[in-house]
Parts: C-alpha cells; sequence; structure tokens
C-alpha cells in the first residue's frame, strides 16, 4: 500500500526546519487507515486529548518519532479532528457522516473540543433540513433527546429516504419505531385539525377574509369605512379555502406544512380567484395580504397542534 501526505498545515513540508519555517518541528506521523499520513505535535494533541496525553506519557506504550502511529480512522475524519487541536480554522463538516465520524472519534480521544465543532455542525440548519433522519439517528446513538427531538420535528417535512441514515446500525429498534408512532400522531393531529367545522367555523369567521373591498376601486367605502353599501365586496368562498387547504395538506410527508411553504398554499388559493374580481394592482395587492393573513392563522394552528405531540424516546430517564 502506498502512502500520501495530508494536506498542510500538517504535510511534511510544514513541519520541517527551514529558513521560511519558524515552527516547531512535527515530532510524530500518524497514519490513517486509508494511507494518508499527518505530521503533527505530541505537544499539541496532549493538550486537546486526555487519551492522546496518557498515550505519549505511558512508560509502556512507546510512540516513535520515526514510526507512524496508525489509527483506525480515515484521512478526512484525522484532518477534521487535528485542526480543532490547532490554531487554525475549524473544520467545515458538510455531510452529517463527516460530522457522525468526527463526533465518534472526539468520544474515542477524549477530545471536547472536537465534540464540540461536530455536534454544532451536526446541528446545523442545513443538516437538520437536508438530513434530519441521519441528525436522528446519531442524536440517539450519543443519548442526546433535545438534538433527536428536534430533528424529529424536521423529519415531519420529509419523505423517508431510500438509504439507510448515517448512524442507523447503532439505533435502538425501539427509537425507530418511536419515530413512526411520532409520524403517525403528528399526521393524525394536523389533517383532524382540517377537518374540524369548529376550527373552520371560528377561522373563517371574520367576513373580511372571504369578503373585502380596495380602496381604490371604491374610494367611498374607503372614507366611511367597511359598509356594505358601498363595498362592492370581492374574496374567496371560505369553502375555497377548506378545500384547498385541506387537499393540500394531504400531499404533504405528513401533513404539517414548512415555513418556506407558505407562498405555496398562499398561491394555490389565489388561482382560485375569479379575475374579473381583480379590476387594480390593489386589488391583487389586497387579496394577496388577506389569504396570506389566513394561511399564517393556519399554519399556527397546525404548529399549536403538533407542538402537543410528544416523542417518546427509550433513553428518557
Amino acid at each position: 500500500m502506498s502512502f500520501s501526505e495530508a494536506p498542510p498545515p500538517f504535510d511534511r513540508a510544514s513541519n520541517v526546519a527551514s529558513v521560511d519555517n519558524m515552527r516547531p518541528v512535527a515530532d510524530l506521523i500518524v497514519r490513517s487507515c486509508d494511507g494518508v499520513e499527518f505530521y503533527v505535535h505530541k505537544s499539541v494533541l496532549s493538550i486537546a486529548s486526555q487519551a492522546f496525553a496518557s498515550m505519549f506519557h505511558d512508560a509502556s506504550m512507546i510512540v516513535s518519532t520515526e514510526e507512524p502511529l496508525v489509527l483506525q480512522e480515515d484521512a478526512r475524519t484525522l484532518d477534521a479532528l487535528f485542526r480543532t487541536c490547532y490554531p487554525v480554522s475549524d473544520p467545515t463538516l458538510d455531510k452529517a457522516e463527516e460530522a457522525f465520524k468526527v463526533m465518534e472519534a472526539s468520544r474515542k480521544y477524549m477530545m471536547e473540543y472536537a465534540k464540540e465543532v461536530s455536534l454544532k455542525a451536526l446541528t446545523s440548519s442545513k443538516h437538520l433540513e437536508e438530513d434530519p433522519f441521519s441528525v436522528f439517528a446519531v442524536a440517539c446513538h450519543f443519548n442526546l433527546p433535545e438534538i433527536a427531538r428536534k430533528a424529529a420535528r424536521f423529519t415531519l417535512f420529509r419523505d423517508p429516504p431510500t438509504h439507510a441514515p448515517v448512524g442507523l446500525q447503532f439505533t435502538s429498534g425501539a427509537n425507530i419505531w418511536n419515530l413512526l408512532a411520532y409520524w403517525r400522531e403528528c399526521k393524525d393531529v394536523a389533517l383532524r385539525l382540517v377537518d374540524d367545522d369548529d376550527f373552520w367555523s371560528s377561522t373563517l369567521d371574520s367576513p373580511w377574509i372571504t369578503s373585502f373591498f380596495c380602496a381604490t376601486c371604491n374610494p367611498e367605502a374607503d372614507k366611511l369605512g367597511f359598509q356594505e353599501e358601498y363595498s362592492e365586496p370581492f374574496g374567496v368562498d371560505g369553502a375555497i379555502y377548506r378545500r384547498v387547504s385541506s387537499e393540500w395538506l394531504r400531499t404533504l410527508p405528513c401533513g404539517v406544512p414548512e415555513e418556506k411553504t407558505y407562498h405555496q398554499l398562499r398561491a394555490l388559493i389565489l388561482l382560485q380567484v375569479k379575475p374579473t374580481e381583480l379590476k387594480c394592482i390593489k386589488c391583487c395587492e389586497s387579496m394577496a395580504c388577506t389569504i396570506g393573513f389566513f394561511v399564517r392563522g393556519l399554519f399556527d394552528g397546525i404548529e399549536r397542534a403538533i407542538s402537543k405531540v410528544e416523542l417518546k424516546l427509550d433513553f428518557d430517564q
């Protein structure tokens, strides 16, 4: 097997004495499982890691300066791990799998800051939005209930993945079942809400949601306030609000809308408005604002309903 050097600052050139390099000379070569060699400093690793400190100071364990110390981790994991030890920029962990491997290595080598960096990456909006199932599995593996519950909320917006999530093999069957149960209950709660007659009666109680006027087209009504004889009202029938919302929510994985889909539902309801009712640009603006107000109320109602659904985890105390 051929071996290659790690990128700077862990390559050989960055860690040998020269006129242009005033840094301390590296006194340890660490080799990854895929054959990449890192030139590092025992003193730095000892400060960052209790495990490495014990290894280097244990008389029964002789770590040669010339012979590489071979570790089980791959090069990407070691590169990220070592970057948390040195005064350089923290590593960018673009995938949940990378964050998981660094977190696993940080636990193995007892490196607190590396754990913080990987945990921050794992809970970033990028990973929660793009791969919440992996975040959930990893959080369960490391017994992190708050992160597991946060990730579970994000899974409500996604179809089940076509590939195995990162860390799935370390996740108990009980927690996988608990997540499925959470899905079912959230979906039942959301769809029960939009099928509830009382909810729609209270939501559509304000007449201006279904019947309102444009101040530009009706200046007299604008002066005197909303009065039916002046307003020539136009709007959206309450049945349209209910039908479109119910049909659209049923197309979602769990019937729970994501914040960024707000404009989708508003546009779908707007498409039901008769063009003859929109006489000017202000009519369009007034209609869009009112429908938007309705959509916001619907989203908030669903959010309140599913916030009461509890996700049980098998490591809860």
